[in-house]
């Protein structure tokens, strides 16, 4: 062959290679693009039916809350049907009581837990927490204490002893959601460490929940787990509670963890002024 002849076949090679290269980047982008589309068009969809179920799930929850007559029967078997028979149902059922709850308080909350437990949407939750998935236990976990469902409580509170780290934290949080501060002070030597994200999470839950001080937080100061000696002081100056000062002062002295000692100095300090300004 000569140096031409192989100059030609070299090109024709190469050519090949560029076409093939250029049909396969076009099939790819097909493919992309049909995936895409396909993505799109069931998100419309789904959001499409969340729309008809949240407008079923706000006629009888509005009628269930506000109204003195009874839903419905037509509406009532629609909602029982799809709650029942479908899993979106049931995800906007959960999440617009959830919603509803944290914009009420008294008797309409008080409504919004009982409608949580006869139109069965506790069974949902409860279900969630016997999934082999840690973030699947944790959605049910949320639910079952935002709407304080008492019976549940045990099963969460056995989590506290979860492999999964995150589902510990869910259900220290739950558990004080449910039965208030006395529950995180059972907890006191546990070896759970509370980060500073979770305590932050805590007292966030405590001011928002309105939860009431009790009068044994002393009990925090003397574990053994000095994240849960540091979540008592930051509890003890969120209630602004001065009858602790003298302990947190012997604490001070007794610590020889640098972060404590310093929280500790703060939390004096914050009361003192607080009290004498």
């Amino acid at each position: 062959m000569s140096n031409l002849e192989k100059e030609a076949h070299d090109f024709k090679i190469l050519i090949e290679i560029l076409l093939f290269f250029t049909a396969l980047f076009f099939l790819i982008a097909l493919i992309m693009f049909i995936i895409t589309y396909v993505k799109r068009i069931r998100r419309i969809k789904s959001e499409s039916l969340k729309a008809e179920y949240q407008n079923i799930i706000d006629n009888v929850l509005f009628t269930y809350l506000f109204s003195e007559e009874e839903s419905n029967d037509t509406d009532i078997t629609e909602f029982k049907h799809n709650f029942d028979t479908n899993v979106l149902f049931q995800k906007v059922a959960v999440k617009a009581v959830v919603s509803l709850k944290h914009n009420y308080s008294g008797e309409f909350k008080t409504k919004l837990e009982m409608f949580y437990v006869s139109y069965g949407l506790s069974k949902y939750s409860m279900k969630k927490l016997k999934s082999k998935k840690w973030y699947k236990k944790i959605e049910g976990i949320k639910d079952l204490s935002n709407l304080n469902y008492q019976p549940a409580f045990e099963k969460i509170k056995a989590y506290l002893t979860h492999k999964n780290k995150l589902v510990q934290e869910e259900a220290l949080i739950a558990i004080l959601k449910m039965r208030g501060i006395n529950e995180l002070i059972l907890q006191k030597d546990s070896n759970i460490f509370l980060n500073d994200w979770i305590q932050s999470n805590i007292i966030f839950t405590i001011k928002t929940n309105k939860i009431n001080e009790v009068d044994n937080l002393i009990d925090l100061l003397e574990s053994k787990n000095e994240s849960m000696q540091l979540l008592g002081v930051r509890i003890i100056s969120y209630f602004r509670d001065s009858s602790y000062l003298q302990k947190l002062k012997e604490l001070e002295k007794q610590t020889h963890n640098l972060k404590l000692k310093s929280e500790i100095n703060v939390t004096v300090d914050y009361l003192n002024n607080y009290y004498t300004t």
